[in-house]
C-alpha cells in the first residue's frame, strides 16, 4: 500500500508504518488525491455544467479515465456543498450504475477519495429491510453513495431520500436515461419533479449514448436531444473537454445555488 504512494516502505518498523499511514489519511483530501494535469480540464468542465459524456472506445486514453473523473467531480461538489452548510446534513453525491460490476469499478476508486467515506449499495434482503431512520443514518456517516438504479428508484418512491438531498448524480451508460429503464424513471418521476433542478450537478458517461435498436441517423438524432433534456445537460466528446482552464489550487466557485443546502427530512 504505502508503495502506492511512491514510499520505502523497507527502512519503516511496523509501528513507523503505521503512524505514517495515519498521517496519511488525516492528510487534506486536495493532497492525498489530487488533480492529475492530465485530468484538470476535464474535471474543471464538468465542475461547471451538467454534462453528457462519450466516452472513447479505448477509455483512459487521453486522461479520460470515467471512475476517476467521477469522483474528483463529486469530491469538488461535496466539499461545495459541505463549505455552505452548518451542520453535516449537507448534499451528498450519487454514483449509479446498471450492473454491480460496474458499481463495483467505480468503488474501486472510490475508495481512494476516503474522506468522502463511500457506501457501496447493491442490495440485499438487509438492506431491503431498511426504513427511513436507517437511510437517514447512512446519509449523515457517507458523503458519497453507490447504489443500484432500481434500488435508489424504489428509496425515492417510498420517500426515505430525496434528489434534494444530493448536489451530485452520476449516470453511467446514461443512454439508459431513456425508455423504462429505472435512470429514466429518476429523471421522469422526481428529477423533472425537482422545485429547482439547478441544485443538482448532473453528470453521464457512456460509449454508447444512443442504444444500439436506434439504426437510423434521423433517429439517433432525436433521441440524443431527448438525452440532453431530460438530463438538463450539454453532450461532450471526451476530447471537448480540454478546453477549459486547468483547475487553480483552492478553486470552489459553485455553478449552482446553494440557498437551500441542508438535507430536509420528513
Amino acid at each position: 500500500m504505502l508503495a502506492a504512494f511512491g514510499v520505502d516502505i523497507s527502512r519503516f518498523g511496523s509501528r513507523q508504518a503505521a503512524r505514517f499511514v495515519q498521517r496519511l489519511f488525516e492528510m487534506e483530501p486536495t493532497r492525498a488525491q489530487e488533480v492529475q494535469p492530465e485530468e484538470e480540464l476535464c474535471v474543471q468542465t464538468l465542475f461547471t455544467r451538467n454534462a453528457i459524456v462519450r466516452i472513447p472506445e479505448q477509455e483512459g486514453v487521453g486522461g479520460m479515465d470515467r471512475a476517476k473523473i467521477a469522483m474528483h467531480v463529486c469530491d469538488l461538489c461535496v466539499t461545495e456543498a459541505r463549505r455552505h452548510s452548518e451542520s453535516e446534513a449537507f448534499r451528498k453525491s450519487c454514483i449509479l450504475a446498471p450492473t454491480a460490476p460496474l458499481l463495483r469499478q467505480h468503488f474501486a476508486t472510490a475508495v481512494l477519495f476516503h474522506w468522502l467515506h463511500p457506501k457501496l449499495i447493491i442490495g440485499d434482503s438487509s438492506v431491503d429491510a431498511w426504513d427511513a431512520g436507517h437511510w437517514r443514518d447512512m446519509m449523515t456517516k457517507h458523503h458519497l453513495i453507490l447504489i443500484a438504479p432500481k434500488l435508489f428508484l424504489d428509496v425515492l418512491d417510498q420517500g426515505f431520500l430525496r434528489l434534494e438531498d444530493f448536489c451530485t448524480l452520476v449516470f453511467d451508460e446514461c443512454q439508459h436515461c431513456l425508455g423504462t429503464h429505472p435512470f429514466a424513471r429518476i429523471l421522469n418521476e422526481h428529477y423533472a419533479n425537482m422545485a429547482d433542478p439547478g441544485t443538482v450537478r448532473m453528470l453521464g458517461f457512456g460509449r454508447h449514448l444512443v442504444k444500439r435498436t436506434i439504426r437510423t441517423i434521423a433517429e439517433r438524432q432525436v433521441a440524443l436531444r431527448r438525452l440532453s433534456d431530460v438530463m438538463n445537460a450539454q453532450i461532450y466528446e471526451a476530447s471537448e473537454l480540454r478546453v477549459a482552464r486547468p483547475l487553480r489550487p483552492g478553486l470552489r466557485a459553485a455553478p449552482w445555488h446553494f440557498c437551500s443546502i441542508a438535507v430536509h427530512h420528513h
